[in-house]
C-alpha cells in the first residue's frame, strides 16, 4: 500500500491562512493518535545555515510555529533541533537560530531548542558503522521532519530524506562527505538515515522553493504548496515531480526502489493516492524550474556504465571562487572534507586534483563567492 501525500495550495506565508493548512495536513496524518501528552516530540525544520527566511535556503519560521501551536496541547515535551553544517559551537548554532527567524517563534511559544547537540556514535548499516548522530533525534518519540523544497548540487534535489542529513553532528557532515565520497555510497548513507529514523510526519515548505545552485546559493522562486506525508520517499517524489524532476534522474528515489523501501518511484502510481485528481495536480507544476548543475545526473541511470563514467569526468561540474566575492572568511576550508581549499592572499583557493566534488564550499559559502562551473 502506498502512503497517502497530502498537498494544500497556499501562495504566501500569511500567517492564519498557513496555519490552517498545516492543521489540514496534520489531522490528514492522524497526528492526534501519534502523541500522547509524554511524547518526546522533536522538530526537525532545514537550518543549514544562518539564512533569512525570504532566501528560501531554509524552512519558514511561520511553518515551525504553526506545527508548535498546533500539537502544543497534545504533548508536554516539544524541542526545535537541528545541527547545521560547520563546527558543532553553541554561539553559532545560536546565530543559526537567529538568523533563520526560528529563536524568535521558539521564544514567543516558550519552545525549547536544541543549542548543543550531544553526539552519540550508532551503526546504521554494515557498510556505516560509527555514525555521529545527535542524541537528541535519538531519544525522540516522533520527529516531525519539516523540509524545504529545494534544488541540490549533489543529490538533484532536497527534501524531506535529505533533511535527515542535518541529525549528524556538525563537521561530521563533512567527514562522511569524504568517507562516501562515491555518490552511490553517499545515497545509500542517506538512505539508511532516512530509514533509522522512519519520521512518522513529513511536511514540506513549497511555499517558495530555491531554484537553481541550491540548497543554499539559488534563488527564492514560488511554488505555492505546502505537502505532507507519513512517507518521506512519496513526498519527495511529488514534490520534485512538482518542479519538473523525473525521479528515474534522482539517485535517492532509484536506489530507495532498488532496496524495497518504497514499492514504485512511478509518480502516476502514486498520485493516485493524493487528495488531488491527476489533471489537478499537472495544473499545480511550475513551468522551467532552474535546476543546479548536475549534468551527470542527467545522464545516469540511461547509458551505459562504461559511457557514464567517461561522461562524468567530462560533464561533472566542479567549484570555481568568485574571486571579486570572497571575502576571505575561511568557512571553506574549514567544511571542505578533503582539504583541498586553502586561503592565498585572503582569497579561497582551489586544489582540484584531491577535489571529490561533495560541493559543501558552494553550499556553506556565506557569500554565495562559490560557484559550479
Amino acid at each position: 500500500m502506498i502512503d497517502k501525500v497530502f498537498i494544500e495550495k497556499q501562495e504566501t506565508y500569511e500567517y492564519e491562512e498557513l496555519k490552517q493548512k498545516v492543521r489540514h495536513l496534520l489531522d490528514a496524518m492522524q497526528i492526534e493518535q501519534k502523541i500522547t501528552r509524554d511524547t518526546k516530540v522533536v522538530i526537525k525544520p532545514n537550518l543549514v545555515m544562518a539564512k533569512k527566511p525570504e532566501d528560501a535556503a531554509t524552512t519558514h519560521p511561520f511553518i515551525v510555529k504553526a506545527v508548535c501551536e498546533i500539537i502544543r496541547p497534545l504533548t508536554k515535551k516539544i524541542i526545535i533541533a537541528e545541527c547545521p553544517g560547520g563546527p558543532n559551537n553553541k554561539m553559532l548554532i545560536a546565530e543559526v537560530y537567529r538568523a533563520t527567524g526560528i529563536k524568535a517563534i521558539a521564544d514567543e511559544l516558550g519552545i525549547e531548542i536544541c543549542l548543543e547537540p550531544v553526539e552519540v556514535e550508532v551503526d546504521l548499516s554494515e557498510h556505516a558503522k560509527n555514525i555521529r548522530l545527535a542524541k537528541v533525534f535519538l531519544e525522540a518519540d516522533l520527529i516531525i521532519n519539516l523540509p524545504k523544497l529545494k534544488t541540490h548540487g549533489l543529490t538533484l534535489f532536497s527534501g524531506a530524506i535529505k533533511n535527515l542529513y542535518g541529525t549528524v553532528v556538525g563537521i561530521y557532515k563533512t567527514r562522511y562527505h569524504y568517507q562516501y565520497k562515491d555518490k552511490e555510497k553517499f545515497t545509500h548513507f542517506l538512505l539508511d538515515i532516512c530509514e533509522h529514523y522512519k519520521p512518522a510526519i513529513n511536511i514540506m515548505d513549497g511555499i517558495f522553493g530555491m531554484e537553481g545552485e541550491g540548497p543554499t546559493a539559488g534563488t527564492p522562486r514560488k511554488v505555492g504548496l505546502l505537502l505532507g506525508s507519513t512517507n518521506p520517499y512519496y513526498l519527495d517524489i511529488v514534490s520534485s515531480s512538482v518542479i519538473g524532476i523525473d525521479a528515474n534522474r534522482v539517485d535517492l528515489f532509484v536506489y530507495a526502489k532498488k532496496r524495497g523501501i518504497v514499492e514504485t518511484i512511478d509518480i502516476k502510481e502514486i498520485l493516485k493516492f493524493t487528495n488531488l485528481e491527476l489533471s489537478a495536480f499537472y495544473e499545480l507544476r511550475v513551468a522551467g524550474y532552474k535546476l543546479p548543475l548536475v549534468r551527470e545526473a542527467l545522464v545516469k541511470h540511461r547509458l551505459p556504465k562504461w559511457l557514464q563514467a567517461v561522461l562524468k569526468k567530462i560533464l561533472e561540474p566542479k567549484p570555481k571562487v568568485l574571486i571579486e566575492k570572497c571575502i576571505g572568511c575561511g568557512r571553506c576550508v574549514t567544511t571542505c572534507p578533503a582539504k583541498t581549499i586553502k586561503l592565498k592572499d585572503k582569497k579561497a583557493v582551489i586544489d582540484y586534483k584531491d577535489c571529490i566534488k561533495c560541493y559543501c564550499c558552494q553550499e556553506l559559502c556565506p557569500q554565495k563567492a562559490i560557484i559550479l562551473k
